[in-house]
């Protein structure tokens, strides 16, 4: 049986069952009853004619008894159209027919139907002023008028606040339930990311994770370790993973809830999708910056495990951010805030890993890089300056230590395994490589005088990408594992090497010979791989460059045992001379090779003075 309208319980409550009588209507406005005049009304409404006429205010007092009629006979009209959507939303199957707002406790029906009263809603806490709702404002905007005199600018008008803990629960169908790949398959690339692939990113899933814990917290996740799994392993459900990774991570770019399983995604097709890494790390920097990854820094060491997580996760952004700087020549958009506190002080956390002493120390080794991009820029076509050489011996020197200390480090804590070993010495090599090759830079037409200093960085340069071929050839069986900048550094590494084998200065000599033969042995191991790459791998960019030059080189009627005179070294060792197909990515060949500043030293001066055993 229905319940009865709010007039009929009304009239019930106060004993009179009989709908009231109105015995005297007021019909006429004040201004006419006060004159004792007829007011004449269009519809029985305001204004009457006198008043229209006169452009007086028209208003006609009512009785309380057409007051309390008039009420009524609202909230019964009200409760109709209440009644009516209900059906209409359990009629539609609705999720928000189920809301809790929706729902009423029999305390509240009982006290809804005895007085009559709407539901009260909590009020808003007073220190927010909520703005209007026109069509230009948004309705979640609010002026925080207990914002702390010290905060930052935008904390005085703030949206609803953004959900920050990074755990909540994901409910979008994955690759797997999208019918993208089977489960099978899914498996399968799960498998193989988390054997081979993801020690190269500092294992950010945890040993403990399985596959159905990764799908049930996070479906850009599983697409993105399905996608990067499916490119290393040359699967068939490369492209269709791609595209749902694309899509999915595409629809994320306006969102306003994030997670950090997402902010892992991101990082992780960063690392080996060198095609959109710019992008993915993009979107990663942002998100750790809406959930205040960098928030907790200051707390550390850590003996809370969620603020031990964002810590470790916002330096992988960072050192995922300098990776994609290093690669596309680019600024990198994020800091380390060593100002704040040192990262090594991650390792004395209660939950620290052993995998993080290569994640600080990867760390340390971009911040040495950035700080060297932010004194020279982005310039390379301005000549090397001879008389700066100095300045790139004291960086050799910062490098030299970071190697020393975390070389020993790294050999007592367990992390000599062999690749550890391979992973430490090829960043450190990368870094080499891009610190002496500066000397290159600017016009090729312009001879430098050779200066046995100079001469010196021209040797050192060589040297360094001969041991990158060197340690790339040692993992022949793992090469196509490795990230995209790794990738990078071997296709500058082996264009460096490909002009220095044909020309060098007078006063150091290369052996061109030992350096074609590494090239060689790079080349034969990359075509033994070429069955597992799959098409867009940039390792075939490389195979078919080297393959192009060194076939050149062997059939040049000309071959040289020394590097010519250093008044010529610059323009045969020109990077920028070769051509596109010989010269492996263009990222490779685009990149701002960093340099070092004369300041440099006062800013990471304690960097080497105080002793890792006091951090780990």
């Amino acid at each position: 049986m229905a319940p009865p309208s709010a007039a009929s319980r009304f009239r019930e409550a106060y004993g009179d069952r009989k709908p009231p009588d109105i015995t005297r209507r007021i019909t006429a406005c004040v201004a006419c009853r006060k004159l004792k005049i007829r007011c004449h009304m269009t519809n029985s409404k305001p204004p009457c004619s006198r008043c229209k006429g006169r452009g007086l205010p028209c208003t006609v007092n009512k009785s309380i008894q057409m007051i309390l009629e008039d009420d009524l006979t609202w909230k019964e009209s009200m409760e109709q159209r209440i009644i009516t959507l209900e059906k209409q939303l359990e009629a539609n199957g609705s999720p928000h027919s189920n809301h809790k707002g929706m729902q009423k406790s029999p305390q509240t029906e009982e006290l809804l139907w005895d007085f009559n009263l709407p539901p009260i809603a909590s009020p808003d806490p007073p220190s927010l002023l909520m703005a209007p709702e026109t069509g230009i404002s948004t309705p979640d905007r609010a002026l925080n008028l207990s914002c702390s005199l010290g905060a930052f600018p935008a904390s005085s008008m703030t949206c609803c606040p953004i959900d920050d803990t990074g755990k909540t629960l994901d409910t979008k169908p994955d690759v797997i339930t999208r019918g993208v790949i089977s489960e099978a398959a899914a498996q399968q690339l799960f498998n193989f990311y988390h054997e081979a692939l993801d020690k190269h990113i500092y294992n950010i899933l945890d040993s403990a994770d399985d596959k159905n814990e990764t799908w049930r917290r996070s479906s850009l996740l599983t697409s993105a370790i399905c996608t990067v799994a499916a490119f290393v392993s040359a699967s068939p459900q490369y492209d269709s993973c791609l595209k749902a990774f694309t899509d999915e991570a595409a629809a994320q770019v306006f969102s306003k809830e994030h997670t950090f399983d997402e902010i892992r995604a991101l990082c992780i097709g960063s690392f080996w999708l060198s095609e959109i890494s710019a992008a993915l790390c993009s979107l990663a920097v942002r998100f750790a910056s809406e959930l205040n990854l960098h928030r907790c820094i200051t707390k550390m060491p850590h003996s809370d495990p969620k603020c031990y997580e964002r810590t470790q996760l916002y330096f992988l952004v960072v050192v995922c951010d300098h990776h994609c700087s290093l690669k596309h020549g680019r600024p990198p958009m994020t800091r380390t805030l060593r100002s704040l506190k040192h990262p090594r002080i991650l390792l004395r956390s209660q939950h620290s890993r052993i995998s993080d002493r290569r994640l600080i120390a990867d760390l340390e080794l971009c911040s040495l890089n950035t700080a060297v991009f932010d004194t020279f820029g982005a310039d390379v076509a301005t000549p090397f300056d001879p008389a700066r050489t100095i300045e790139i011996q004291q960086l050799g020197s910062y490098f030299d230590d970071w190697c020393e200390q975390w070389s020993d480090v790294l050999r007592l804590n367990g992390e000599s395994d062999h690749f550890a070993t391979v992973a430490f010495n090829l960043y450190y090599h990368s870094a080499k490589l891009c610190l002496f090759s500066l000397v290159f830079r600017g016009s090729s037409h312009k001879p430098l005088t050779a200066t046995d200093t100079l001469a010196e960085m021209i040797r050192r340069a060589v040297e360094e990408a001969k041991h990158i071929i060197s340690y790339l050839t040692a993992i022949r069986n793992e090469i196509s594992k490795w990230p995209s900048y790794i990738v990078t550094m071997a296709a500058f590494a082996s264009v460096f090497l490909l002009g220095a084998s044909s020309h060098s200065p007078s006063d150091h000599t290369i052996d061109r010979a030992e350096a074609i033969k590494s090239l060689q042995v790079l080349l034969d191991i990359v075509n033994e791989s070429h069955g597992v790459l799959h098409s867009s791998h940039s390792l075939l960019v490389i195979k078919n460059g080297l393959s192009t030059a060194l076939d050149a080189q062997s059939s040049a009627s000309r071959a040289y045992s020394t590097i010519s005179e250093c008044q010529d070294y610059s323009s045969y060792l020109d990077l920028q001379s070769l051509p596109q197909n010989h010269a492996g990515p263009t990222c490779a060949q685009s990149i701002d090779w960093i340099t070092f500043s004369n300041n440099y030293h006062d800013g990471f001066s304690d960097l080497w003075t105080r002793s890792l055993g006091d951090f780990v």
